[in-house]
């Protein structure tokens, strides 16, 4: 049920959002949102281990969705005129050092508190493979992004700012991978090329919608 009130409040403020609104309903739009990406955090990932509790990450999941959101128009081209293309940029960068920000500090916060429960989640994903995949998150996800949109005139031209959403968007993604399908559940791998799929299909239609409306 929470569910499905979830995903119809998000698709509501999708169908204002495409009509311009106020900057009061834009203000209501955005606290709906606080709320309810709390909820969708927690059902949809912190339940895959009922041991696991973090006061912080529905904060986290917001940032990473608005910085996804960011991103996919820059690494489709589709920012802003270059008037406006380095204020983009500029929310883009502090998108990443959110992320960063909030999930370095769930992690000091779990590891000095020293509890079982969570050195147990941590001890699922940074083995092996989930180790390897942290790293590239980090590397790919974080850093790059970052060294690209530090610098103002990179964050005013395309193709860097092309560059940096590509990178943000594959973050994004590898991050919640790391998160869902560490390697304690190996049958959620499979689902992985589904989700590139999908992934590849909603730049496509969001393309696509782009191109109509500008017509």
């Amino acid at each position: 049920m929470r569910l499905v009130v979830v995903l119809a409040l998000w698709a509501g403020l999708g169908l204002v959002a495409r009509r311009g609104p106020g900057r009061g309903v834009a203000a209501a739009g955005l606290a709906v949102y606080a709320l309810t990406v709390s909820v969708a955090g927690v059902d949809w990932l912190l339940s895959l281990d009922r041991h696991f509790v973090s006061t912080d990450f529905g904060a986290q999941l917001a940032v990473t969705q608005i910085g996804a959101a960011l991103a996919l128009p820059a690494a489709l081209g589709l920012a802003p005129v270059a008037t406006e293309r380095a204020d983009w940029g500029g929310l883009m960068l502090a998108c990443v050092l959110g992320a960063f920000y909030l999930a370095g500090m769930q992690f000091l916060v779990s590891w000095s508190g020293d509890l079982p429960d969570k050195a147990a989640w941590y001890l699922a994903r940074n083995q092996g493979a989930g180790l390897a995949l942290a790293w590239a998150v980090f590397v790919l996800g974080a850093l790059a992004p970052f060294a690209i949109l530090l610098r103002t005139a990179w964050r005013g031209a395309e193709r860097p700012l092309r560059l940096a959403g590509a990178l943000m968007l594959a973050g994004a993604f590898g991050h919640l991978v790391w998160i869902v399908a560490p390697l304690s559940y190996p049958a959620a791998l499979p689902a992985l090329p589904a989700a590139l799929l999908a992934v590849w299909f909603l730049a496509s239609l969001a393309r696509l919608l782009y191109n109509r409306g500008t017509r």
